[in-house]
C-alpha cells in the first residue's frame, strides 16, 4: 500500500544499476599487449569468483534504490508484514449518527468537501451543490481508514450506524453483530472493504444513539487487541445531546481504557441556529371525506430559527389514485397523475413558531387519493415534503330513528344533511320507525356510517348489543335525549355497570340520573347555554364568538348524569363500587368525557366521547322543541354539519404512517391473491417492486389478522431482522404504491404515505461544555471533523518508515563493503597473488 502512488513510477530507476553495469563494460577500446597475457591468466583463473562480487554488487546497488524509492511513495507495509515485525493490534469502533438531522446542508468553511459558502438565512436558497452532514461523516471515515494503513500496527475497524442499532433494538434484540455494518475487519487497502458503508444514505428515522453505544460497548468488550479507540460522529444537536441524553448514559459506561472522541460533522458549535423550515403536519379536517365534496387540509409549517421568516409559499399538489389507474408504473416517481392545485402562502412565521393555515381540496372521482406539499429547499429538505392521503368515498348512508310519533326531530336532521339536490353534503340520511330498530343486527348498522337517535323510548338488547359493535368498530352515534327517554332502560343498555357484563355498553358519557329543570334567571342578559372547554369541536367557527354564538339557545329541562348518588358537576366521571378492581378502572378511563356545551347551571348540556374507535355525541334534551328551541338556531345548523363531521371520522381509516411503523394494505373491498406488489418510495426512478405474500382470508372471504383486516404487511424490523430485503427503502418517506390483482381478476393500484417526526427538525447544537461536564470525570475529545482529518493526515513518521531508513543504512554500508571487496586495493606486504604477480584492478568487470 502507498499513500503516493504516482511516485511508484520511481521504480523505473532499478533499471539504472544494470545499465551502468552493461555500459561500463562497452567503453574500452581492446589492443593485444603481451606482458598481458600472464595477467589474463590469472584472471581467467578466478574468472567465476570475481564475478560473484560483481553481482552482489549490483543487487546491493538495485536494493538501494529500491528502498529510496518506497520511502518516497509512501510505502506503508501490510497488516501480515507488521504483525511479523511485532506491531501492536488497535481496534476502531465508530459509531455513525444517520438521524435525518444528519442530511443537513453545511457550508463548507474548512470543512472536507471544499464547497463554496452560500447564505442559507434568505429562503427560498439555492442549496443544492452543499454537502451534508452525513457526506462529509462519510469523507471522513474514508479518510481515517485510509490514514490508519499508513500507522503502524495492524487497525481493525467496526461501524454501526445509530438506525440499525435503533430498529434492532426494537426487536428487542442486543445482536450488535447484526446492528453493525462492518465487525473487526482488518484494514488492507481493498477497496471493498468500506464500499457498503460509504454507499449509506440518512435514514428518516428519529432515535439517539444509546442503542449503537451500548452493541459497541458489547463488541468492544467481547474484542481482545492491544488498543481501543470509540468515536462517534454526529452532528451533535441540542435535541439528542442535551443534558440528561440517554446517548450520554451509555456513553458514560464505555470502560475507562477504551479512548473516545466525538466528531462533530454538523455546522460550527458557535454558529447561531442554523435555519430551517419544516411541514409538521398535513392531514384533512374530521368530515365526511366524499367524492364531490370539498374537504378542508389543515398544513402546520413550524420556523426552527431564531429569525422570523419572510413570505413563504407551499406548492401544494393532487396525486389522483381514480379507477383509471391500474397498473404499477416503477419508471415513474409514483404511477397517479398529478394536479398542481393553488399554492398556501404563510405571510411570516415568527422565530420558533408554528403556524397553522387551512385550504380546501375538491376532487369529484372516488378513490383513495393523495395531498403532497412542498416548502422551497432550505438547510434541511426532508421535512420540507409532506404527503398525506385522501380516502374519498361515494355518499355515504345515516340512519335516523326517531321516537317522535310526527318524526319532526328526522325532519330537522335532514334538512340539515340533505338540503336540496343542489346542495351534496355526502351523506344520506334513511329513516327507520323505533319498532324496526329493535330487532336489527351489526350487519345491518354497518351499511350506515352513523346512526340518529332521536329520543327513542326504549332499547332492546339485541339493538343495544348491535350498536355497541359498531360504534367499537368506528361507527358514529348521535343521541338526542328528550321526554320519550327511559332511563333505566337507557342505563342498563347503554351505561351497565353490572360486573356481570364486564363489557358494559358504555355508550352514554354517564348513566342518566333525573330531569332537571332550568330555573329562569334573574339577570335577563345571562344565556341559558354556555360554552364547555371543548366547544370548538363541535361548533367549529362559531367558538370563537364566545358564549355570543348561543345566547339565543333557551333550555327549560334536561337530563342530569350521575357522579355516585349526586348530579354530575364539574367532574368528568362517577364513582363505581368496585372502583378498585381493573376493571373499574377501566370502564372510569372508557366513561371520560368532553363537555361541550353547558347549562347555566354548569350541568353538562352537550357531550362528546370516544367508545372503542367510535364517537359518540349526546345532546341532553330533545329535539322536538319541548325542552329547547335549539333546532330554530342558527348554531344547530353548524352544530348538526360538525357532530355529523365528527360521526364519520370514527371509521376514517388512518391518512399517514409513521417510517418505523408497519405497512398495511387495507382490502375490505377487494381480496388479493397471490400477486401482490409493494413499490417503496423512490429518490430517483426506476422503483423497485417487492414481492409480499398476502394474510391468509378469514372465514367471511376478508383478508385478517390480529391488527384488522389488511390484506398483505411489511414490518421494517421484521425485514431488517430477516435481512430478505434491504430495509432502507421501506423506511423512505413519500408515496408508496401498493398493487395486487383480485380474485375476479381485476387490477388494483393503491398509494401508501409514510411521514417522518419532526423531532429532529431543530439544528441546535448542543453546548460542547455540558456534555463534558456529564461525562466527567471521563475526559473526551469532542472535534471538528475537519481538524481531525488534518491530524490525522499529517502524522510524522511511523515506525514501518523507520525501519525502511534502517534497511537503505544497512543496504549502504553493504554496498561500500562489496564495492571495495571487488575493486584491487595494493597490500602493505602481501601484495599479489599466489603466483608472485599483482592482481589486475577490477573496475565495472574488465581488466584494466
Amino acid at each position: 500500500m502507498f499513500l503516493f502512488p504516482a511516485l511508484t513510477i520511481g521504480f523505473a530507476l532499478l533499471a539504472a544499476p544494470p545499465l551502468v553495469h552493461l555500459i561500463n563494460m562497452l567503453r574500452h577500446r581492446r589492443q593485444r599487449w603481451a606482458a598481458m597475457d600472464f595477467l589474463l591468466a590469472s584472471y581467467r583463473r578466478q574468472r567465476k569468483w570475481i564475478r560473484l562480487r560483481q553481482f552482489l554488487l549490483l543487487l546491493a546497488r538495485i536494493a538501494v534504490c529500491g528502498v529510496l524509492v518506497a520511502m518516497l511513495c509512501g510505502w506503508t507495509g501490510t497488516p501480515k508484514t507488521l504483525a511479523i515485525l511485532g506491531g501492536s493490534v488497535t481496534h476502531h469502533v465508530i459509531v455513525l449518527d444517520d438521524s435525518y438531522s444528519m442530511g443537513q446542508l453545511i457550508p463548507s468553511d474548512g470543512r472536507v468537501s471544499g464547497a463554496a459558502v452560500i447564505d442559507l438565512g434568505t429562503l427560498p436558497s439555492a442549496t443544492s451543490s452543499l454537502p451534508t452532514a452525513y457526506d462529509e461523516a462519510l469523507a471522513w471515515l474514508d479518510a481515517y481508514s485510509q490514514t490508519l494503513l499508513a500507522r503502524d500496527g495492524e487497525h481493525r475497524m467496526t461501524v454501526i450506524r445509530g438506525s440499525r442499532a435503533h430498529l434492532i433494538r426494537r426487536s428487542e434484540s442486543d445482536d450488535a453483530d447484526r446492528a453493525a455494518d462492518l465487525v473487526g475487519v482488518t484494514l488492507t487497502g481493498d477497496p471493498s472493504e468500506m464500499r457498503g458503508v460509504l454507499a449509506t444514505e440518512t435514514s428518516p428515522l428519529v432515535f439517539d444513539l444509546q442503542p449503537a453505544v451500548e452493541m459497541a460497548g458489547q463488541i468492544i468488550a467481547s474484542t481482545e487487541v492491544d488498543q481501543t479507540n470509540l468515536m462517534v460522529i454526529s452532528d451533535l444537536t441540542e435535541t439528542d445531546w442535551s443534558l440528561g441524553a440517554r446517548t450520554l448514559d451509555a456513553i458514560s459506561g464505555v470502560p475507562t481504557d477504551v479512548s473516545i472522541r466525538l466528531v462533530d460533522v454538523g455546522a460550527e458549535g458557535d454558529a447561531p441556529t442554523p435555519p430551517n423550515l419544516a411541514i409538521t403536519s398535513l392531514t384533512p379536517k374530521p368530515d365526511v371525506w366524499v367524492a364531490g365534496v370539498p374537504v378542508t387540509m389543515e398544513i402546520t409549517v413550524a420556523n426552527h430559527s431564531d429569525k422570523n421568516t419572510p413570505p413563504v409559499p407551499v406548492e401544494i399538489e393532487l396525486l389522483v389514485y381514480d379507477q383509471e389507474v391500474e397498473t404499477l408504473d416503477v419508471q415513474q416517481a409514483v404511477s397517479a397523475p398529478i394536479e398542481d392545485l393553488p399554492s398556501v402562502v404563510f405571510p411570516s412565521i415568527a422565530a420558533g413558531a408554528a403556524v397553522t393555515q387551512s385550504f380546501q381540496v375538491f376532487q369529484s372521482e372516488p378513490g383513495t387519493h393523495v395531498v403532497r406539499a412542498k416548502l422551497p429547499d432550505d438547510r434541511l429538505r426532508v421535512d420540507n415534503v409532506r404527503s398525506c392521503l385522501l380516502p374519498l368515498s361515494e355518499p355515504q348512508k345515516v340512519l335516523i330513528v326517531d321516537g317522535d310519533d310526527e318524526a319532526r326531530g328526522a325532519y330537522f336532521i335532514e334538512s340539515v344533511l340533505r338540503p336540496g339536490s343542489q346542495v351534496d353534503l355526502g351523506a344520506i340520511p334513511q329513516r327507520m320507525t323505533p319498532a324496526e330498530f329493535r330487532s336489527i343486527e351489526f350487519d345491518s348498522l354497518r351499511r350506515f356510517r352513523a346512526v340518529y337517535l332521536l329520543d327513542v323510548p326504549e332499547i332492546s338488547e339485541s339493538s343495544s348489543d348491535a350498536l355497541r359493535r359498531y360504534v367499537e368498530a368506528g361507527g358514529g352515534l348521535v343521541l338526542f335525549l328528550g321526554q320519550n327517554v327511559d332511563a333505566s332502560i337507557y342505563n342498563e343498555r347503554f351505561a351497565s355497570l353490572g360486573m356481570a357484563d364486564s363489557t358494559g355498553a358504555l355508550l352514554l358519557p354517564a348513566a342518566l340520573n333525573a330531569t332537571v329543570e332550568l330555573q329562569p334567571s334573574e339577570d335577563a342578559g345571562v344565556p341559558d347555554v354556555v360554552l364547555g372547554e371543548s366547544s370548538a369541536e363541535l361548533l367549529g367557527p362559531l367558538a370563537s364568538l364566545g358564549n355570543a354564538a348561543v345566547s339565543l339557545v333557551a333550555v327549560s329541562k334536561s337530563w342530569a348524569l350521575k357522579s355516585g348518588n349526586d348530579f354530575l358537576g364539574s367532574d368528568n366521571g362517577f364513582e363505581l363500587e368496585d372502583s378498585d378492581t381493573d376493571s373499574a378502572n377501566a370502564k372510569r378511563q372508557q366513561r371520560s368525557f368532553e363537555k361541550v356545551l353547558l347549562r347555566r347551571d354548569e350541568l353538562p348540556w352537550v357531550t362528546l366521547h370516544q367508545y372503542g374507535d367510535g364517537n359518540v355525541v349526546t345532546v341532553l334534551s330533545g329535539i322536538e322543541g319541548n325542552w329547547t328551541n335549539w333546532s330554530g338556531d342558527p348554531s344547530f345548523v353548524v352544530f348538526l354539519l360538525e357532530s355529523n363531521a365528527k360521526a364519520f371520522s370514527g371509521s376514517s381509516p388512518p391518512v399517514s404512517r409513521q417510517v418505523e411503523e408497519r405497512i398495511t394494505l387495507s382490502a375490505p373491498d377487494a381480496v388479493p391473491t397471490a400477486e401482490v406488489q409493494f413499490s417503496p418510495p423512490a429518490i430517483t426512478p426506476p422503483r423497485e417492486a417487492v414481492a409480499v405474500a398476502p394474510l391468509p382470508s378469514s372465514p367471511d372471504g376478508s383478508p385478517s389478522d390480529s391488527n384488522g383486516s389488511v390484506g398483505a404487511q411489511l414490518d421494517p424490523v421484521e425485514v431488517l431482522v430477516s435481512g430478505e430485503v434491504a430495509v432502507e427503502p421501506l423506511l423512505r418517506p413519500g408515496v408508496a404504491e401498493w398493487s395486487w390483482i383480485t380474485i375476479d381478476g381485476a387490477t388494483r393500484v393503491r398509494p401508501s404515505v409514510t411521514v417522518i417526526e419532526t423531532k429532529d427538525s431543530r439544528l441546535e447544537k448542543a453546548d460542547f461544555g455540558e456534555i463534558r461536564q456529564a461525562l466527567l470525570p471521563r475526559e473526551i475529545e469532542i472535534v471538528a471533523s475537519s481538524q481531525l482529518r488534518v491530524e490525522a493526515g499529517g502524522g510524522g513518521q511511523s515506525r514501518f518508515t523507520l525501519l525502511l531508513l534502517g534497511i537503505l543504512a544497512g543496504l549502504l554500508a553493504i554496498e561500500q563493503i562489496l564495492a571495495y571487496w571487488a575493486s584491487y586495493h595494493q597490500g602493505g606486504s602481501a601484495a599479489g597473488t599466489s603466483s608472485g604477480v599483482p592482481s589486475p584492478s577490477i573496475s565495472g568487470g574488465v581488466a584494466s
